[in-house]
């Protein structure tokens, strides 16, 4: 269900830009108002860079802009591997995080913990570009006694699994950084609390 979701909506923001691109041609040939560059690379950014490269194929648009030349490659280059991520454990280790953190919520003084979790469960959606560290100001023992509940009610589970989707993409060599985000992910797993998400 959310893999034809996630296809479904390629589909039509890939058809949106590339209708986008033949609009902005044609304004730019008719010497009319036209669409500006930031929202045509946005919709690159947001699932739509193959329809905005057949856009500068087919319509001729963009052609000589280095920011388009080179960029949208490297964005539909970003795409690609945002979408192995989530397949090769991402949305799974995820769905983990999440279900983690609805378990810390049931008691009232798990709730700011359960929270915690659910931003470690976004982070593992789009580890790349964040950064974990230590919070400045310690909670002290409560963080200690939070670390060691988590340890048993979602911690080491969700450890193995970043270590499992770890060693089966360093298998490949083109996995290789994929696998190494999961081992990073894997050492936060065991202790989440006190960290915050930069």
């Amino acid at each position: 269900m959310i893999a034809n979701a996630l296809l479904y909506y390629l589909i039509f923001i890939n058809v949106v830009t590339f209708l986008v691109y033949g609009i902005d041609k044609w304004k730019a040939k008719q010497g009319s108002w036209r669409i500006s560059e930031a929202t045509l690379l946005i919709l690159a950014v947001f699932g739509g860079s193959i329809g905005a490269l057949l856009g500068m194929k087919v319509w001729h648009h963009k052609t000589m802009h280095k920011k388009f030349k080179y960029g949208l490659p490297l964005i539909l280059l970003a795409l690609l591997g945002n979408i192995i991520w989530l397949i090769f454990g991402g949305l799974h280790t995820a769905i983990e995080y999440f279900i983690a953190g609805l378990v810390l919520m049931i008691t009232i003084i798990g709730i700011p913990f359960g929270l915690q979790s659910m931003k470690l469960g976004v982070l593992a959606i789009w580890p790349f570009g964040s950064k974990v560290k230590w919070k400045e100001s310690q909670p002290g023992c409560l963080s200690m006694f939070m670390n060691v509940l988590w340890f048993f009610v979602g911690g080491i589970w969700i450890c193995l699994t970043h270590i499992f989707y770890g060693l089966l993409l360093c298998i490949t060599i083109i996995g290789i950084p994929w696998g190494k985000m999961h081992f990073r992910l894997a050492k936060l797993a065991l202790s989440p609390f006190g960290m915050e998400v930069v």
